[in-house]
Order: C-alpha cells, then structure tokens, then sequence
C-alpha cells in the first residue's frame, strides 16, 4: 500500500504497540532532529559561540523542506495511530541544569589539575567564578521550583 493511498484505519489496526512505541520514538526523534536542523542555521551572537547563518533564501528553502518533513511524520501519525508525547518541562530543564552544573563543577582548579598545575591566581580566580556560576544555578532551581541543594555545592 503506497503513502499516497487513502487509508480506512486498517493501515493503523495493523500496527502492534511494540511497532507504534518504536515507529512512536523514531519519528518523535526525526522531528526534534529536524528542529534543531533549524536551529543551527539561524545567526546566533554568543559569548564564546557565534553562529553564521544561511542566507535567506537557503534558510527559506531549509524551512520549506523542514515543514514538508513535519507534514509527513502528522500524517504517518495519523494513518498509524501513533500517539503524541507529553514531556514536562521542568524536569528536561531539570536534567539540562544538572548537565549545565557538573560543567561548572568541572572548572574548579582542583580538576584542571590534569592539565598541568594551575597557577594560584587562575586558581583563585576560577574558584570565585566557580562559586558566582553555581549561584546562578541555585537561583535557576528556585525560579523552577527545585531545591537548591539538588547537586549544586559551592
């Protein structure tokens, strides 16, 4: 039965839970991998990360394209019954803070030392900035409602 064909539930009916979880994940990681396609190509001015972006008739393309593809994985979730996925936020931003927080961590001098010695004024200066950094994290937590103590320590 081609993709084009009309469909009349059969299609979907036909379909075993073990096959829709994984058509469910692999379509689900197609479209997130299509958004962040997206997001690479769009002109970004960083601090220690800048990003040139497309020209505007490529990113129009890009964007076109993008949006065929989206098209494509609705209707396929459609015709196979597959069902949506419901994140929560908070704890995807729980598990990106937690990620973002060992990298700070990870800049204390104490794990540069790998490196080569660290000078005591790198040293003293990285551990200010460590403490200021982890701070913040404290105070992102709070704003989301976290406890503070959750892996962040000065």
């Amino acid at each position: 039965m081609s993709i084009e064909e009309d469909r009349t539930g059969t299609l979907s009916q036909a379909v075993s839970s073990s096959h829709r979880r994984a058509l469910s994940v692999r379509l689900r990681l197609l479209e997130e991998a299509s958004a962040q396609l997206l997001g690479l190509f769009r002109s970004t001015d960083g601090i220690l990360l800048t990003r040139q972006g497309l020209p505007r008739e490529k990113r129009t393309e890009l964007v076109l394209q993008a949006d065929r593809l989206r098209a494509l994985i609705a209707r396929a979730k459609l015709e196979l019954g597959l069902e949506t996925a419901h994140r929560d936020a908070a704890r995807e931003a729980d598990a990106i803070i937690t990620a973002m927080t060992v990298n700070i961590e990870e800049t204390h001098p104490r794990y540069l030392e790998g490196y080569g010695a660290v000078p005591p004024p790198l040293g003293e200066y990285l551990e200010e900035l460590v403490a200021r950094l982890l701070e913040i994290m404290r105070e992102i937590r709070r704003a989301l409602g976290k406890s503070e103590s959750a892996g962040i320590e000065p």
